[in-house]
């Protein structure tokens, strides 16, 4: 089981080519606890995981997906949202790539894609996100936020530069 969920696959090892080949499949994965460990997400959240194991013995790949719904809030904000997570990529021995992943709550969405070489450190990447209600992050403010950002640097010194818009902005309080 992985976090709850019954896992099923099978996997083979080529001696000859030393070729991997492979699928595991898992369901219903309780993934709260890794909610609780971003710096402002809490929530409930279960949902499929498909790897798919490929390359050479001393050259593995693993591809990857990931869906789950739930429901997800911020820290500060008493307030939950129904929401989807939906995510594919690659991991080989090299690097980590994200091809897309998608979270969906409320009437916003947010995506992202790139990759980080384990090597070097490098990584790249680029996200957006749009219809994002402001609430979320203050009982204080109301209105909607949009944001375009690209990513590059390293793992020590990341770099991001991008746009952040609000619409139908109001503060509230003292």
């Amino acid at each position: 089981a992985l976090n709850g969920g019954p896992m099923d696959g099978l996997a083979s090892l080529d001696r000859k080519s030393g070729s991997l080949t492979g699928l595991v499949r898992a369901k219903g994965v309780r993934a709260s606890h890794w909610l609780d460990r971003l710096p402002n997400g809490r929530g409930e959240l279960n949902g499929d995981v498909v790897i798919g194991l490929g390359g050479k013995l001393y050259a593995p790949s693993m591809s990857w997906q990931i869906r789950a719904a739930g429901r997800l809030a911020l820290k500060n904000s008493r307030e939950f949202r129904n929401g989807l997570v939906s995510a594919a990529g690659v991991m080989t021995t090299d690097a980590l790539r994200v091809d897309r992943a998608t979270v969906e709550v409320g009437e916003g969405v947010a995506s992202i894609q790139g990759s980080l070489n384990w090597r070097t450190g490098r990584l790249e990447g680029e996200g957006r996100a749009n219809g994002l209600s402001l609430a979320l992050l203050s009982d204080q403010i109301s209105g909607w936020g949009a944001v375009t950002a690209k990513l590059a640097g390293t793992l020590d010194r990341p770099v991001v530069e991008g746009r952040v818009e609000a619409y139908d902005l109001a503060g509230f309080g003292r």
